[in-house]
């Protein structure tokens, strides 16, 4: 589902709504009515103020994590702007780390390092032994993951208790509010 996810999302950037802040707002009101049918069935959620701040603003960040991701669209085939999204796990583990606390074992930091050098190998517009050039959207697509490895640290700073589907509410409701 993700994959054909993406590859609608290239269609309709080029084809249909041909601007970035289109898609964006389609997003939002999509997320709008998800906010208001997740209500509907499962009531609003009850959190501390605080917590509710950080699950919106963790929504919020998907929204702002999609800007870059779509700008790498519109300079590349999503078969090479989708792989460096392959980068999450790497910031995810850093974020935790540094906000949660988290330890990473050593088979977790060979992980990393074998990601790492995907991701770049698999970014080089151009490889020989005195250049390598990364590709345009290489960059974007870093701040993409980054952006939205932070939302999902911040839903799970929140979120690892019994109430994940209003957690998740919150979060839908910060998505439509970025848009």
């Amino acid at each position: 589902i993700w994959a054909v996810n993406n590859i609608v999302d290239k269609v309709f950037l080029e084809k249909y709504l041909n601007k970035i802040g289109a898609v964006v707002i389609l997003v939002g009101l999509t997320n709008f009515v998800a906010f208001f049918v997740l209500v509907l069935f499962f009531g609003m959620p009850l959190f501390s103020l605080t917590d509710s701040l950080i699950l919106i603003g963790s929504g919020v960040l998907l929204i702002i994590d999609y800007l870059p991701y779509l700008k790498a669209l519109t300079m590349e085939d999503v078969s090479r702007v989708i792989p460096l999204y392959q980068t999450i796990p790497l910031f995810v583990l850093i974020i935790s780390f540094i906000l949660l606390g988290e330890s990473f074992s050593t088979k977790s930091f060979f992980g990393f390092l074998i990601v790492l050098i995907g991701t770049v190998l698999i970014s080089l517009e151009k490889l020989d032994l005195t250049v390598f050039k990364l590709r345009p959207c290489f960059w974007y697509m870093i701040l993409a993951s980054f952006v939205y490895s932070l939302s999902v640290v911040l839903f799970k700073f929140v979120a690892v208790g019994d109430n994940t589907i209003g957690a998740f509410t919150l979060v839908i409701l910060g998505c439509g509010i970025g848009s």
